[in-house]
Parts: structure tokens; sequence; C-alpha cells
């Protein structure tokens, strides 16, 4: 199965990731769609395996360590691993393919 979306977050939450100065959302805004996908498709997602291409190399770490800093990223780690035992998912993340980059 493969599913796609696309959209714009709300101004309001990129603001909110943006914590104690922070101008890059990069990491952010690479977890949300995962965070979205999974919240949308969470009956398709429920006791499956599925796999994940993160292009940004940090995040894909922190992905599979579930340690980072940075608290707006921190709490949408947590909110991906609260769904993902929720779901009782299996999930694994690779390296997106070189060249590839999402729009």
């Amino acid at each position: 199965m493969a599913r796609v979306f696309g959209g714009r977050l709300a101004p309001e939450i990129v603001e909110s990731w943006r914590i104690s100065g922070q101008k890059q959302v990069i990491a952010q805004a690479e977890l949300a769609p995962l965070l979205i996908a999974r919240a949308i498709w969470k009956e398709e997602l429920r006791c499956r395996r599925t796999m994940y291409f993160i292009y940004n190399e940090a995040i894909r770490w922190s992905m599979m360590k579930t340690l980072v800093r940075h608290p707006a990223t921190r709490r949408l780690l947590d909110e991906l691993w609260m769904l993902e035992a929720a779901l009782c998912c299996c999930s694994w993340f690779e390296k997106g393919p070189d060249g590839v980059q999402p729009g």
C-alpha cells in the first residue's frame, strides 16, 4: 500500500517549533508528516510493519535512538512513539534515496 498527502502547516504550528529563538525547523518539518500520516491512517497502520524514508540523517538517528535535546522535536518524537505503541506498529526508518528530495 502506498499513500501520500500534501499540504501546508499553520504558521502558528511552525512558530511554536521556534523555541528559544531557533530559526531552522527542518527537523520538526520532517517529523510532522510522519505524525500526521500515523494519525490519518492509524487503522491501516495498526499491527503492521511500515517503512519510512527519512531524508534528514539527524532525524533518522533520533527516530532510532529517541534521543533529542530540542523540546519541540522531543514532543513530536514522543507523540510518534506513543502512536507506535498504541497501534502495535513495527516501523523501519531508512535513508531516503540519494538525489530525491520531497517537494
